[in-house]
């Protein structure tokens, strides 16, 4: 029998049709045999694989970790601001310094609301706020022990870990942890398990990376981007941060990619997927196919 939540609509695409069916919600998109996607809030599927596209989190970190060494040399140090750039009105103080700077830590607090209190987990995070980093490390790995799959725990104890390297970058993920905690918590599992990777294959005497956790939105809609554009504005105001895995949505790209493009800060975003963000700045990067990508390989197929 049909499932009456299903919506189908016919269409065809440069003479070539294809079928849509739209659900009331999208769980998940997977690339394979079956492929399911959306475009504009409609959902399709595909029964014949064309190519394989696997995105992970961690993907994302380890494209950054390659862009970053040379946008160091093009991006920041560049004396000359980009051809053609408009001059940019930044966002007015909605937001006093200190409401900006809460939203941004290495670990010295906590942006997850969790269930319950820790006392590990608090008296770690009390230890690095008085910077006594070495008293944090041991309450971070016995709270880990009982909770592994606490990404922003995990990249405290990454980042305690590669301070005692003599080389240490900062890069800033900024998700929606106010107003969309799960899925910021999967976008910070996959940079948490690059970091650890790439903290367990290096030296001490080699470079390391510490990882600055940004919440960018929260939870009144009608603030809109206001508060992106703010943690945008520190973020590219701060010289040791030297690239950005973010934003989240496409519309907090747009609202926030003049911000890192003026100064020069470059930004790859593991979900945009908007058009509009194709060849927007050559500061900006991501990691999935745009929306005009997916509705183009609807028009290969005939159902």
């Amino acid at each position: 029998m049909d499932n009456p939540d299903k919506i189908e609509k016919k269409d065809s695409v440069d003479g070539t049709e294809y079928r849509i069916e739209k659900k009331d919600s999208v769980d998940e998109i997977e690339y394979g045999t079956e492929k399911k996607g959306s475009v504009d809030g409609i959902e399709y599927r595909v029964e014949e694989r064309r190519r394989r596209i696997i995105v992970t989190p961690g993907l994302v970190l380890g494209s950054l970790l390659i862009l970053v060494p040379l946008s160091i040399l093009m991006v920041r140090i560049s004396p000359e601001p980009p051809i053609g750039l408009p001059d940019l009105e930044l966002p007015s103080d909605e937001l006093n310094d200190s409401d900006v700077e809460n939203r941004i830590t290495f670990g010295e607090h906590s942006l997850i609301e969790r269930e319950s209190f820790d006392p590990l987990l608090e008296t770690a995070i009390q230890a690095i706020a008085a910077n006594e980093k070495d008293a944090a490390i041991e309450p971070l790995e016995d709270y880990l022990e009982q909770r592994p799959n606490d990404p922003e725990a995990q990249i405290f104890l990454n980042n305690l870990r590669s301070e005692k390297s003599n080389e240490v970058y900062n890069i800033a993920v900024s998700v929606p942890i106010s107003s969309n905690p799960n899925a910021s918590l999967e976008i910070l599992r996959g940079v948490a398990q690059a970091q650890f990777e790439l903290l367990s294959s290096r030296r001490a005497s080699q470079a390391m990376l510490r990882i600055a956790i940004v919440d960018d939105d929260d939870k009144d809609p009608d603030n809109e981007n206001i508060v992106a554009q703010e943690v945008a504005s520190e973020l590219a105001a701060r010289d040791d941060i030297l690239g950005v895995v973010g934003p989240y949505s496409s519309d907090t790209s747009l609202a926030t990619i003049g911000i890192y493009e003026q100064s020069k800060l470059v930004v790859i975003s593991p979900i945009s997927t908007s058009v509009e963000l194709t060849d927007h700045s050559d500061y900006f990067f991501r990691t999935v196919p745009s929306d005009r990508i997916a509705a183009e390989d609807l028009g290969l197929f005939r159902i």
